[in-house]
């Protein structure tokens, strides 16, 4: 795991240790933040990372592997790479090793000139793969016919999310839009970066003509020029910065929309099966997203949202005004969309990973598998 602010500390029942890997502290900037693809795109200082990272990473995991029954690696490049090599991950006593990919993993690996070699270390290394969604699955899947790389088992599983951490312990009675007279609230969550197209939202809103407006939660490096160009079209736009917790259900119980802009960069990254997207279904706010990545998959394609083209304003505008003038269609939506989202609280992922890894613990309270 990268550093956060502090040292170690321990979340109960999990223990987490920090691996520092630049000195001094001020250099560790590949990661947080805006996301390491978008640090690294925006930040010369924050490639030296990229390479101290995974030395730094594999002695960590050297040193503590002695006591583990099963790893997960989250985030694949470098993670599960690295946990890969560890003696305990190959032979005939290799422990059970769970590799999940999620976007930026894939479409990384898919430009790297040493993809071949990448992909084969990790498959050697893993007794089971994990994407977040069948789009990057069959990605990776092409891709190993293509270099001559059997993988292990794969299966499809978005991450969870935990509706206690949010305050949303008991399902949501939100009795939705009763009337078409007042705008439409709608919300989105989300890092202020390119893939998460914020300004396609912006400008949707602009062209609703008072029928919408929308909160912008979240930060990074677009929040300025984000910020300018709703002043500039007179948008009715409000942003509120990072919310977490309580604080975001207490967001997501005040709109009537959770909106999901998302696009495909010009290098075929995209989401891939956003938390906020099931959180903001599960409570029970019907959404408006982008055809892209895995939100189709989460959705049921139109089932329980409306989907539109990406970088498509016009069409994104077409939704949320249909939305706000047919609270009918907005509560079909809610309720579907959070019937969607209870099958990926963790209560429901965690036992399923825990069958892949072959470990019966961790939702007991007690330790589960350990991480890198």
């Amino acid at each position: 795991m990268p550093p956060s602010p502090s040292g170690s500390e321990g979340v109960n029942p999990i223990a987490l240790r920090w691996v520092a890997y630049a000195w001094p502290r001020a250099l560790e900037r590949t990661f947080y933040g805006a996301g390491a693809p978008e640090n690294l795109a925006s930040d010369p200082l924050a490639w030296p990372g990229a390479l101290t990272f995974p030395p730094a990473l594999y002695a960590a995991a050297w040193r503590a592997s002695r006591r583990w029954d099963a790893v997960i690696s989250h985030w694949a490049l470098p993670c599960a790479w690295v946990a890969a090599g560890l003696p305990r991950a190959r032979g005939a006593g290799a422990i059970p090793h769970l590799a999940v990919f999620h976007s930026a993993d894939v479409h990384l690996l898919a430009r790297l000139p040493a993809r071949g070699a990448i992909l084969r270390r990790i498959a050697r290394g893993t007794s089971r793969l994990c994407f977040v969604t069948a789009e990057h699955r069959a990605m990776v899947e092409e891709l190993a016919a293509r270099v001559h790389v059997t993988l292990p088992p794969c299966e499809v599983q978005p991450m969870g999310f935990e509706p206690a951490a949010l305050g949303l312990e008991r399902p949501p009675a939100r009795p939705g839009r009763t009337s078409t007279s007042g705008p439409l609230r709608a919300v989105t969550l989300g890092r202020l970066v390119p893939v998460k197209g914020v300004d396609v939202a912006i400008e949707a809103v602009a062209k609703t003509a008072g029928r919408v407006t929308l909160v912008v939660a979240g930060d990074g490096p677009e929040r300025d020029r984000l910020e300018r160009r709703a002043a500039r079209l007179g948008a009715p736009v409000r942003f509120v910065g990072a919310v977490r917790g309580r604080d975001k259900a207490a967001l997501l119980a005040d709109a009537d929309a959770f909106v999901l802009p998302s696009r495909r960069l010009s290098n075929g990254r995209t989401e891939g099966a956003p938390v906020a997207l099931l959180e903001a279904m599960y409570a029970g706010l019907p959404v408006v997203a982008s055809r892209v990545g895995g939100v189709p998959e989460l959705t049921g394609a139109e089932d329980a949202a409306l989907l539109v083209p990406p970088d498509d304003a016009g069409a994104l505008a077409a939704a949320l005004t249909r939305l706000a003038d047919t609270p009918a269609l907005a509560r079909r939506l809610a309720e579907r969309g959070h019937a969607r989202a209870t099958r990926h609280r963790w209560s429901e992922v965690g036992p399923r990973v825990e069958r892949w890894l072959g470990v019966t613990s961790g939702c007991d309270g007690s330790p589960s598998a350990p991480s890198t």
